[in-house]
């Protein structure tokens, strides 16, 4: 579609077997509510906000009736693919993949996409199979975490680096967590040109932790909030690039490592 449009649910089921694209040449929308009863969306294929230059698309995801499910699962979701996107979770539940099909939520896909993800509370899901998060793949992604539990296999917060294709991704991203549980088997801060990790409030416990690389200025600020890994936490972890940073000013601040390199 070129043109503007507008989904409204707020009770009932809707499966789509292939992608679902809001906003793919103009601006898309889709309210997702459980106000009139429990509300689910299925996507067989991937759910794509702002998927070419210059449209925009938004999702919101909200949950107003407890004892009702508002839940969302795609195999894969894309906030800004070529252009805009925007995703608002207030609750309920948004997975990504499953247990027999790995997929992923990726925000700025593409050099020109830029995708912005704000949770207020609900869970996000993208972890089964080796799911994982990206902020910042080719393009700019944020995200802000205020309430709601995030859990993942990896979250990558500016680029990736592919080591089995030997391609690399280097877009910029910005993870800024004021409340809330993000928990995720690795997190990374080392490829794109810009990555920062914003710690001021919650819950934050990976496996492994690194923070620069080749091409990578990776800062994580922490003044609020918990930090625990439980395994090893690098801060500056090779290459010649940028310097890695870890700034930790807070009197509610508290890091918790298991081995820490420097």
């Amino acid at each position: 579609a070129t043109g503007d449009g507008t989904v409204n649910l707020s009770g009932g089921t809707i499966s789509i077997t292939g992608d679902a694209i809001v906003g793919n040449a103009g601006e898309g929308y889709f309210y997702h509510d459980n106000l009139d009863d429990s509300a689910a969306v299925a996507v067989g294929g991937r759910l794509i906000l702002g998927a070419q230059t210059d449209s925009h698309g938004e999702y919101e995801l909200l949950d107003s009736e407890s004892g009702r499910d508002s839940t969302l699962i795609t195999n894969g979701t894309v906030v800004g693919q070529s252009g805009v996107g925007m995703f608002v979770q207030d609750g309920g539940l948004h997975q990504v993949g499953s247990i027999v099909q790995a997929a992923d939520l990726v925000l700025g896909e593409d050099a020109s996409g830029d995708g912005t993800y704000i949770m207020n509370g609900g869970a996000l899901v993208a972890e089964d199979n080796g799911s994982r998060i990206f902020v910042g793949f080719d393009g700019h992604g944020e995200f802000t975490l205020n309430d709601g539990a995030v859990s993942t296999a990896d979250l990558y917060v500016g680029g990736w680096y592919d080591f089995g294709t030997n391609t690399g991704h280097y877009g910029t991203g910005v993870f800024t967590q004021n409340g809330g549980d993000v928990s995720t088997g690795g997190l990374y801060l080392d490829n794109g040109p810009d990555s920062e990790y914003n710690l001021n409030g919650g819950t934050l416990t990976s496996g492994f932790g690194s923070l620069g690389g080749g091409n990578s200025g990776a800062v994580f600020n922490q003044s609020g909030g918990t930090n625990t890994n439980t395994g090893l936490f690098i801060v500056g972890n090779g290459g010649a690039g940028p310097s890695a940073i870890y700034t930790i000013d807070g009197a509610t601040a508290v890091a918790n490592f298991h081995d820490l390199w420097v």
